[in-house]
């Protein structure tokens, strides 16, 4: 897409003058995306931490991701933190922990930070409490009109570039989302194998007992809670003491948690 004056003058003064974490907003379709890819393929050393967790840049959704790019590409996340859902609302605690995590191990990397257009009603609290566990030393606001009036003048102290939403710019219809998720997990999946995992064998965190199980969401964990990978629970164990069988792209060897989360995925 052709970039807009007003884009490529924001790019170009943050390449002469890295921040340390740039926070981007705007609502569905207004070119998020496109910009962090900017910011990260140019802002030498920088990294995209992702926390949209239901249409990723690239990696699985249901979780917040942070990313390396090659050019203008954004690599697959070489770290994650798992929320368990596609749609924030019900999640902020694991979402905004997670992500401040993830900061954490970004330094010190300048930081993109691509968010979700969620931004009315409950959207403009769960900016809140990203920008206030992230603390963005600058926030980048794509606005139609003046869409992102009410979350800047939350933060009046706190650098703002206003930029006008490229004029190629398109929101994309509920049923391209929900493809784009399912070619997503398709994608993160390809390759998985199936391993039946012992009782005892993992502590179980969020994973329902007594009901049941096939399809959900999970994330292999480390002892301190650090996520390896996500899983799908394929059916549920016979009885207390059965084994559970998890379908996962990664080696379960390392693992000491299961984490559930409250998506399901269709089975097959």
């Amino acid at each position: 897409m052709e970039i807009p004056a007003d884009w490529a003058a924001a790019v170009d003064e943050l390449v002469r003058r890295p921040r340390r974490r740039v926070m981007v907003l705007g609502r569905p379709g207004s070119g998020k995306s496109t910009l962090c890819r900017l910011l990260v393929s140019r802002v030498r050393g920088s990294l995209l931490l992702d926390t949209d967790v239901g249409q990723k840049l690239a990696g699985p959704p249901g979780v917040v991701s942070l990313h390396g790019g090659a050019g203008e590409e954004i690599l697959p996340p070489h770290a994650m933190a798992f929320v368990g859902a596609a749609d924030p609302m019900g999640h902020y605690l694991p979402l905004v922990m997670g992500a401040l995590k993830l900061a954490q191990k970004a330094q010190p990397n300048p930081l993109v930070i691509n968010t979700s257009g969620f931004v009315d009603g409950a959207g403009r609290g769960l900016k809140a409490w990203k920008i206030e566990a992230l603390e963005p030393d600058l926030l980048i606001a794509l606005e139609r009109q003046d869409e992102m009036r009410a979350i800047l003048a939350d933060y009046p102290s706190l650098p703002c570039l206003r930029l006008k939403v490229a004029g190629v710019a398109r929101n994309r219809s509920t049923a391209q989302r929900r493809a784009a998720r399912r070619d997503a997990f398709a994608a993160y999946f390809a390759g998985a194998r199936l391993f039946s995992l012992p009782a005892g064998r993992l502590v179980r965190h969020r994973v329902p007992r007594g009901e049941p199980l096939g399809g959900l969401l999970c994330a292999l964990c480390d002892g301190w809670g650090g996520m390896l990978g996500l899983g799908v629970l394929k059916a549920a164990p016979e009885g207390p003491l059965g084994p559970l069988d998890l379908l996962t792209p990664c080696d379960p060897d390392g693992a000491e948690m299961l984490v559930g989360g409250s998506l399901r995925l269709e089975e097959g």
